[in-house]
């Protein structure tokens, strides 16, 4: 039979025991992780000037080139330098944080908008799972952070970074980014380097760039036995885009884009009509009437027309997506009000030209 302890040292032993037990949980009480939670699609915006670390891609849209940084997801948010947040809040139950960037590369040409339409600014969705519409596991998360940066279709500010918060820890491979302009919607492969460009390859291609303002033809032509005097020929000039995209007309579709054309006339001519050794003189002065315009590509009319702010016109056809083709422009200008010396005056005098662009 063992000695006895004595009641003195159990009750020694007893004491450090729950001396023991407290100093546990006071540990674990002082470590536990009382920050709130936040719930899965919540945002939050990167508060200094960290980058995030991830995949970088490169985007475009109708309104610029943009590059897009999509980050591993993870339990904890950075801290900033200065404060605890972002890092005071917790990803959902069993969820995680998914790291985004968004940073202008370059400011895209304004695009044509038809009278009536709006600018149109892009969306991006954060997909986890499969990017195809007919995965019904896959979720999605709408990037407001990213959306709200945009207001009429331009870009508020240079950068913008922030987390958005998942229900789940996926793979980095299964997490995709959906931008949307207009009904065409390109997918972002962060890991793979790469964007499913949907109906928006043409961005792409250095043919959406505006070829800028070259002349109507190389000569204008009076109708009606008129001949335009060589210092009085009226001016007329063109400036050339090609665009994939057109506010109020949409995309031009796979395979085709937008020929958009400004056309603009000089409001001065001089001309004469001759009849027998008779010479009559047509002309206008500098302030004269501005002329109506026609414009048809490859013989036809545009898909529409209309009057911009400064006197010009601009005509909208689709053609095919080949820098290689040219088109023939003819510009018809009709002056209606007109100074003549003619005793039986041609009452519109009519200028034309020809040029392949």
């Amino acid at each position: 039979m063992p000695p006895a302890v004595p009641t003195s040292r159990r009750t020694v032993a007893a004491g450090v025991a729950l001396v023991l037990v407290v100093a546990v949980a006071a540990v674990v009480w002082f470590q536990r992780d009382d920050r709130p939670r936040v719930a899965a699609g919540d945002q939050v915006a990167a508060t200094d000037g960290q980058a995030v670390p991830g995949w970088t891609v490169d985007l475009r849209v109708p309104t610029g080139s943009y590059r897009l940084t999509v980050g591993e997801p993870t339990e904890e948010m950075p801290a900033s330098c200065c404060t605890d947040e972002p890092a005071d809040r917790r990803p959902p139950e069993d969820g995680s944080f998914v790291g985004v960037e968004l940073a202008q590369v370059q400011v895209g040409p304004a695009p044509a908008l038809e009278p009536g339409s709006e600018p149109v600014s892009p969306t991006f969705t954060l997909v986890v799972g499969s990017s195809s519409p007919a995965d019904e596991t896959a979720r999605e998360y709408p990037l407001r952070l990213l959306d709200e940066a945009f207001d009429g279709g331009t870009m508020t500010t240079s950068r913008v970074r922030g987390y958005v918060a998942v229900d789940e820890v996926p793979d980095a491979d299964e997490v995709t980014v959906a931008v949307d302009y207009d009904g065409v919607t390109q997918v972002v492969d962060p890991t793979g380097l790469r964007v499913d460009r949907a109906g928006a390859d043409q961005l792409y291609l250095d043919a959406h760039d505006e070829e800028g303002a070259v002349r109507c033809g190389p000569r204008a032509r009076a109708a009606g036995g008129l001949t335009f005097v060589r210092e009085g020929e009226p001016g007329c000039t063109v400036t050339v885009q090609r665009r994939p995209w057109v506010g109020g007309l949409g995309w031009a579709g796979e395979g085709r884009e937008w020929l958009v054309l400004s056309v603009g006339v000089d409001a001065y001519f001089s001309a004469e009509r001759r009849v027998g050794a008779r010479s009559y003189r047509y002309y206008t002065s500098a302030a004269g009437p501005a002329a109506s315009l026609g414009v048809t590509v490859d013989g036809e009319a545009p898909r529409t027309t209309w009057a911009d702010g400064d006197g010009l016109l601009v005509a909208v056809t689709p053609v095919a997506a080949n820098t290689v083709d040219q088109h023939r422009v003819d510009t018809t200008a009709s002056y209606s009000s007109v100074i003549a010396e003619d005793p039986d005056p041609v009452r519109v005098v009519v200028a034309s030209w020809r040029r392949d662009i």
